[in-house]
């Protein structure tokens, strides 16, 4: 007889590795921004490239919470599709971001820089955002497997960060990206 956890289980499996890989990629994308950040607008701007992590996940967060019917449309079909979108994401805001004539010396005494920054921050914490969902909506639709999900998590993230190690120390940090 087959056991009904373990067949829940093994059928939740694409989504748990999903779910590490997805962890993986957005530490390595939070790493090589810090990085960057370090690199070109010096080491105090380096810890930005967290809050922007925290801003994605709180506006996600949010979004999950003002918008209960997505938690019950939650489909391993969308998550796959919202994941390619994260995907693109990291990309593409990384290519908007640096098309954004952002100058950090200058936010404090050019005015028309403030909405530069702002610009520049959004297209960099979109990734995070739309990680952040879909992250979030499987713990929120499904909370009995919540402890697999996490625990994905916890070891996609571990590994993106080992990883970043090694990818960062043979590449740039743009080609990382």
């Amino acid at each position: 007889m087959i056991d009904p956890t373990r067949l829940a289980l093994r059928a939740s499996l694409p989504l748990y590795a999903g779910t590490g890989l997805l962890a993986a990629a957005m530490i390595l994308y939070e790493v090589a921004l810090t990085r960057i950040f370090s690199i070109a607008y010096g080491y105090h701007f380096a810890f930005l490239a967290i809050s922007l992590g925290l801003l994605g996940f709180g506006v996600s967060g949010t979004l999950i919470a003002l918008r209960p019917r997505w938690i019950e449309r939650v489909t391993g079909a969308g998550l796959a599709s919202l994941s390619l979108l994260a995907a693109c994401s990291f990309i593409a805001g990384y290519l908007v971001a640096n098309n954004i004539p952002f100058d950090p010396y200058r936010v404090g005494w050019a005015p028309g820089q403030m909405p530069l920054l702002a610009a520049y921050l959004a297209s960099l914490a979109i990734p995070f955002l739309l990680i952040g969902l879909v992250l979030g909506l499987p713990l929120a639709a499904w909370p009995g497997s919540a402890g697999h999900l996490y625990g994905a998590n916890l070891i996609g993230s571990g590994s993106g960060g080992l990883l970043a190690l090694f990818i960062l120390d043979m590449a740039t940090a743009e080609s990382a990206l």
